[in-house]
């Protein structure tokens, strides 16, 4: 028994050294573990930034690009509007003169497919004739005496009819 014992002692001292180079070992791979795992955290919410930045960033391009295509749209109409007046002088006119009722129709044809076309574009019109005159929406060329207190500051005659394109003027 005494031989038996300090054999024990003996393979204890031999298993003591590698059970504790084996726990040294498996305490330095959980603490690289652990430096693994905070790195991956750190990466994770860097990368959730960026996302988020990327993210911010295409919403405000495409909100920056959908204002320049609106006054693009806007700019385009404004170019085109005055060929809607004067399509619209040229039937009055006609009409005044007492020219060819087919041509006036034609006119007028040629006139509706092109209101056609800017309401397509986004253009409405507004003829605000009797309504109360408002500096947003008007453009006044000139006031008139009134007989009546209640036209006052009211739109009396309409040289063009006003127009909007979403909600510019």
């Amino acid at each position: 028994t005494d031989n038996q014992q300090e054999q024990d002692q003996a393979d204890a001292q031999v298993v003591d050294p590698v059970v504790a180079r084996l726990q040294d070992e498996l305490a330095a791979l959980r603490k690289e573990k652990t430096a693994i795992e905070d790195t991956y955290r750190q990466h994770a919410a860097a990368l959730d930034k960026a996302k988020a930045e990327f993210t911010g960033a295409r919403e405000r391009m495409q909100r920056e690009n959908d204002r320049n295509q609106k006054r693009e749209q806007v700019k385009a109409v404004q170019g085109l509007l005055p060929v809607l007046d004067t399509l619209d002088r040229s039937i009055e006119a006609a009409r005044k003169e007492q020219v060819a009722p087919a041509f006036v129709d034609g006119i007028a044809i040629v006139r509706h497919q092109f209101d056609q076309v800017l309401s397509g574009l986004g253009l409405s019109r507004f003829d605000d004739l009797g309504q109360p005159f408002d500096p947003a929406r008007h453009q006044a060329v000139t006031t008139m005496p009134v007989l009546e207190e209640s036209q006052d500051n009211t739109v009396l005659h309409v040289m063009a009819s006003g127009c909007m394109v979403g909600d510019e003027v």
